[in-house]
């Protein structure tokens, strides 16, 4: 049943298409036929215009008849281009118009070199434009019929009104321009309305076009620009890959005339290899013919030179750095965001190195270098204050173990377990005393007035000694190296005495136990000699 229905469908478009077009030929074979007409009428009217100069003696009429004989030439012409263009279905001649000029002018350069862009653009839009200009033409011939019809019938509306004869021959004459007028619109409405139907019925569907389209750019323009793409890939990472093979084959030796010339290889094989590439590209295109793709090239790449003229220097200082002769040298140090970095590799992309961080590598434009400076380093140099599993002590009085450090984030583990996060900038402000390698304890005891007298010598004494006996009964022994016990200050309120212990960084994680443990043997001193402890506060600092 559906089969049958789209065999009627068929059948009824087919019949519909033929009406159609059986419709176009006879409108233009009765406009052939009239301006076949309408010619032989004008070539007959200029026969007569010629006898009547042949026989005319007056001056004035000459000159009537040498006008009437002129205009009538141009319509001849005009109606026979119209003829032509009907019979000949060939709107536009121009296409077979020659123009020769040996003369040379950069601007018909530039016009032949540009043509092909512009050829295309016009293409793509060709249909559309066309049926606009000939709907909007159509608009302005109508408009002008319904004036020349309202004319005619002014004209034929005064010539029934009661006139001399001599008004009534002007009117008659003026008819007869007013009736030639419409009829020359009459049959430019025409062809141009036959021009319309024929672009409308060449015009499908929109979604068939764009297939078209690309079913044309694919197989032809398409073609051309993935061709030519592959050859410029092709030729680049081939002679990159040569580049980098001969420069490995360079650096084999260590010493620095070697690697000098190994990065001049380099430099001018990356050079070369974008040149060639380039080359590779328009040669392909030139050899397909594509004069649009080549044209468009090559005003992107004169284009492309035009804006890298003003970054030449720019771009010499990054050959230097790439050469190992600019102000950053491989190998050397430098400081970036704060943080020292090695130079590992300079290239167009230059590896930077720290080997104390997580993740301690980066990659920069070799632009970012441009402006940096770095130096030689020493092997005693630390590249951070610290190392994961490392105890310190920041300005914040923050006390803890490093569980992570990167460039982004330092992570302390404070007491309790838990998890205390800075940013690596702001951990370095706060100068970090890194204690595992070890670490000094100050004690501040504070006495009584009243022991002013002995404090110099019989309160300093056994103090070191009560407190030396507590430490050495203690776990801490072997790490406390040394043990300073002194008179530090005498104050309004008390009678300062500074107790200083030296320990190793293996009790780093025993900080605050060793700081209570001396404060702690500090008052049981205290409480074994009847010593007063000043009411001042902060007894114990």
């Amino acid at each position: 049943m559906n089969s049958n229905l789209q065999a009627e469908e068929s059948t009824l478009e087919t019949n519909d298409q033929n009406n159609i077009s059986s419709t176009v030929e006879n409108s233009t074979q009765a406009r052939i036929s009239e301006l076949s007409t309408e010619i032989t009428s004008i070539r007959e009217s200029i026969s007569e215009i010629d006898r009547q100069i042949e026989f005319s003696t007056y001056e004035d009429e000459l000159d009537s008849l040498r006008n009437q004989k002129e205009n009538q030439q141009v319509l001849l012409a005009d109606k026979l281009i119209a003829f032509e263009q009907i019979a000949t279905g060939i709107v536009d001649q121009s296409v077979f118009d020659e123009t020769k000029s040996n003369d040379f002018s950069w601007h018909k350069e530039l016009k032949e070199i540009f043509k092909p862009i512009v050829y295309e653009l016009k293409k793509l839009t060709e249909r559309p434009r066309q049926i606009d200009r000939l709907t909007s033409e159509i608009e302005s011939l109508t408009l002008q019929q319904e004036l020349a019809v309202s004319a005619i019938n002014k004209l034929h509306e005064l010539e029934l009104l009661p006139n001399n004869s001599e008004i009534h021959n002007n009117l008659n004459n003026l008819e007869i321009q007013w009736q030639n007028k419409l009829s020359d619109i009459n049959n430019k409405l025409a062809l141009v309305s036959i021009q319309l139907e024929e672009k409308q019925q060449n015009s499908g569907p929109h979604s068939g076009e764009i297939v078209q389209f690309l079913k044309d750019f694919f197989s032809g323009r398409g073609l051309n620009l993935l061709l030519a793409t592959l050859a410029f890939s092709l030729t680049l990472i081939t002679l990159r890959f040569l580049s980098h093979q001969l420069e490995r084959f360079i650096r084999r030796g260590s010493d620095r005339e070697r690697r000098f010339f190994s990065r001049l290889v380099h430099v001018v094989f990356q050079v070369l290899a974008v040149l060639l590439a380039l080359f590779s590209l328009l040669a392909t295109l030139y050899t397909l013919g594509d004069w649009l793709l080549l044209t468009l090239v090559i005003i992107f790449l004169i284009g492309l030179a035009i804006a890298l003229r003003n970054s030449l220097p720019q771009y010499l200082g990054e050959v230097r750095l790439l050469l190992n002769l600019g102000p950053v040298r491989e190998g050397e140090r430098i400081m970036y965001n704060g943080l020292p970095w090695r130079v590992s590799r300079l290239n167009i992309h230059s590896d930077l190195v720290n080997p104390a961080l997580t993740g301690g590598r980066i990659r920069l434009p070799i632009t970012e270098l441009s402006e940096m400076v770095s130096r030689r380093w020493s092997r005693t140099e630390p590249w951070f204050p610290c190392k994961p599993k490392d105890f310190v002590i920041l300005n914040d009085e923050t006390y803890g173990e490093i569980l992570l450090q990167t460039p982004d984030t330092v992570q302390l583990k404070v007491f309790g377990g838990s998890v205390k996060t800075y940013k690596t900038q702001e951990f370095l402000d706060l100068s970090p005393r890194n204690i595992s390698e070890g670490f000094g304890i100050n004690v501040v005891l504070k006495l009584d007035h009243s022991l002013q007298p002995e404090i110099t010598s019989g309160v300093i004494e056994k103090l070191r000694e009560q407190i030396k006996q507590s430490l050495d009964s203690s776990a801490y022994k072997e790490h406390i190296h040394q043990l300073n016990i002194e008179f530090d200050q005498a104050n309004i309120l008390s009678l300062d005495v500074g107790i200083q212990a030296t320990v190793s960084g293996e009790c780093a994680s025993d900080y605050n136990n060793i700081r209570r443990f001396i404060q702690k043997g500090a008052i049981e001193c205290c409480d074994r000699n009847g010593w007063a402890i000043s009411k001042a506060n902060n007894v114990l600092q």
